[in-house]
C-alpha cells in the first residue's frame, strides 16, 4: 500500500478495468485527428433532476432498441423505448396505477435500468437506505417492500407495462425474486460479456433494528438467473456487525463515519473483454474521520479486487487470492487490494482505463476545485497524477474496446490513450451535456451512446444522444491480443 501525500487530501474514488500478461503494444488508434460531434436521437423532455453523472445506470441498448428511465418534473418515473432503425419512440409511466406513485424528493433516489438475456427490462430506484419499514412517500401497494423493483411484462417491450416484484417470494435472505437485502442506496446494473445481469449497491448487512452503530453497512452484489427468475447474493455474512448479520455482502468494515453506521461506499463494477469482473469501492476504516462535520467526506480507503468467476471469489491486482468474503480494508487474509488509505475523503468519480495490462483507479481530491486524479497498478499502486481533463466532482469516465479513454465533463470530452496528465485531445461544444454512457451499446458495438441533459433546474431536459467520431474509430484495429479492455 502506498500512502498518499496529505496535501492532496484524497477524496478518493473507484474504478477499474484490468488486463493481464505481458504489456501489449501501444494502441494503434490516433486520437489527435479526431472530430467529435453529437446526434440527438430523442429528447427535450422535462426532467426532475440532472443527476446523470454517477450512482445510476439509466440507459441501455438491446436488440435494436434503446431504453431510458428518468423522473419527470412531478417526480413520476418514465421509461423510454426508441427503435434505432425507425426512430419510433414510446414513453410510458413506470407505474400508472392509482393512487399515483411519486418518487421521493431525496436527491439520492435515482433509477437504474438493466436488461437480462431474455430481453426483460429490470428497473430499481427511489432508494436511500431503503428499509421495508417506514417509507411514507410510497403508496400503500408498495409499503413494506424489500426494494422498489419492477420488471417488464414482456421481453424487449415496454408496451405491456411493468410488474412490481419488490416484495420477493422465497423468504430466503440470500436468494429471491427481488435482489435480496435491505437498506439499499445507489443501485446499479451491469451485464457481463454473455449478457448475464448483475446488480450492485451499498446496503445494510441486516434488518433495521434501530441501531446506528458502526458495522451496519456493506457492499452487495447479486446475479440474476433467467431460468429460475431468482437473484442470488454473492459474498458472505459480516463477521461482527452491531446487530444481526442477515444479508451477504462482498465488502464490509466494522467502522463508520463519526462513530456511526454511516459508510460512504461508492461502488463500481466493470467487465473486461475476457469477462473478468473488476470491483472498486470506497470505505471508511477510521471512526474518528468526519472532516468538515460532513460524513459524506469521511471515506479513508479505496479497495480494489477482481473476479474470474462472477463474484464468487476475488483476487488482488497482484493475483493473490482474498481468503474469504466479505473482503476488508483491515490487514489480514481477507483484505482487499488497498490502493491507498488513511485519508479523509474518497468520493464518487469513477473512471476506467487499460494501459500496459494494468488497472487504473480515479479519485477526486478535497481541494476547493475537487480535482480529478488517477493511479495505475504496476506491481504496486503509483502516486496519483492529474487527469488530462479535470472532470470535476462525481463524473465517470470509461474505456472502449480500442483502448481509448473518454473523460466527459458536461459540454466537454477528452479522448486519450495515455495514462498521465497530458496527451490526447479535448473536444468542446458537446450538446446535450454528457451524463452517463450506455454500457451495453459500448460493450456490443464499440460506439458511444449516452443519456444527456441541458438547462438548469427547474428547466432541465433529458436526451438520448450519440458521440459521432470522425474518422470512425470502429474501423480501427481492435486492441492487440492479450489487452483486455472494457
Amino acid at each position: 500500500m502506498r500512502s498518499f501525500d496529505p496535501a492532496h487530501s484524497a477524496a478518493l474514488i473507484l474504478v477499474s478495468a484490468l488486463c493481464i500478461g505481458a504489456p501489449p503494444p501501444a494502441c494503434a488508434y490516433d486520437v489527435s485527428n479526431e472530430v467529435v460531434t453529437t446526434t440527438i436521437e430523442w429528447g427535450g423532455a422535462p426532467m426532475n433532476t440532472a443527476n446523470l453523472a454517477w450512482g445510476c445506470t439509466p440507459i441501455a441498448t438491446r436488440n435494436g432498441a434503446t431504453y431510458l428511465v428518468f423522473r419527470d418534473p412531478d417526480r413520476r418515473p418514465k421509461v423510454v423505448r426508441r427503435v434505432i432503425a425507425s426512430g419510433q419512440v414510446e414513453v410510458v409511466f413506470l407505474d400508472n396505477e392509482s393512487p399515483t406513485y411519486y418518487a421521493s424528493e431525496d436527491g439520492h433516489n435515482k433509477y437504474s435500468l438493466g436488461i437480462d438475456r431474455d430481453g426483460y427490462i429490470h428497473i430499481v430506484g427511489d432508494m436511500h437506505n431503503h428499509s421495508s419499514r417506514d417509507q411514507p412517500h410510497l403508496p400503500a401497494r408498495y409499503q413494506n417492500c424489500r426494494i422498489p423493483y419492477w420488471v417488464s411484462t414482456k421481453p424487449h417491450s415496454i408496451a405491456g407495462g411493468f410488474t412490481f416484484r419488490g416484495y420477493g417470494s422465497t423468504g430466503n435472505p440470500h436468494q429471491d425474486t427481488c435482489p435480496p437485502g435491505q437498506g439499499f442506496t445507489y443501485p446499479e446494473f451491469v451485464n457481463d460479456n454473455s449478457g448475464r445481469l448483475y446488480y450492485f449497491s451499498r446496503q445494510w448487512v441486516g434488518d433495521w433494528t434501530g441501531s446506528w452503530a458502526p458495522g451496519a453497512i456493506g457492499v452487495g452484489l447479486k446475479i440474476y438467473d433467467e431460468k429460475t427468475k431468482l437473484w442470488t447474493a454473492r459474498g458472505g455474512l459480516a463477521p461482527n456487525p452491531p446487530a444481526d448479520s442477515t444479508y451477504k455482502v462482498i465488502l464490509w468494515e466494522d467502522n463508520g463515519a463519526a462513530n456511526s453506521a454511516y459508510q460512504p461506499h461508492i461502488v463500481d463494477i466493470r467487465f473486461d473483454a475476457s469477462n473478468r469482473m473488476h470491483f472498486v469501492a470506497s470505505v471508511n476504516n477510521d471512526n474518528s474521520k468526519n472532516p468538515n462535520n460532513d460524513v459524506s467526506q469521511s471515506s479513508t480507503h479505496l479497495v480494489y479486487a477482481y473476479s474470474d468467476d462472477g463474484g464468487q471469489t476475488f483476487c488482488r491486482a497482484s493475483g493473490t487470492r482474498i481468503a474469504s468474503l466479505p473482503m476488508r480494508a483491515d490487514p489480514g487474509p481477507d483484505q482487499g487490494d488497498v490502493v491507498f488509505g488513511d485519508h479523509h475523503w474518497i468520493d464518487i468519480v469513477v473512471g476506467a482505463i487499460v494501459l500496459n495490462g494494468r488497472p487504473v483507479v480515479s479519485f477526486t481530491d478535497t481541494g476547493p476545485n475537487r480535482a480529478t486524479r488517477w493511479c495505475r497498478y504496476d506491481g504496486g499502486w503509483s502516486a496519483p497524477l492529474p487527469t488530462p481533463l479535470d472532470t470535476g466532482w462525481r463524473r465517470k469516465y470509461f474505456v472502449d474496446r480500442y483502448g481509448v479513454v473518454t473523460l466527459p465533463k458536461d459540454g466537454t470530452v477528452h479522448r486519450t490513450t495515455v495514462f498521465g496528465n497530458s496527451g490526447g485531445r479535448t473536444h468542446t461544444g458537446i450538446y446535450p451535456y454528457f451524463g452517463l454512457w450506455d454500457r451495453e451499446y459500448l460493450r456490443t458495438t464499440g460506439k458511444i451512446r449516452y443519456a444527456g441533459w441541458s438547462g438548469s433546474s427547474p428547466n432541465r431536459k433529458i436526451y438520448i444522444a450519440t458521440l459521432d467520431i470522425t474518422p470512425d474509430e470502429t474501423q480501427a484495429p481492435v486492441a492487440p491480443e492479450g489487452l483486455k479492455v472494457e
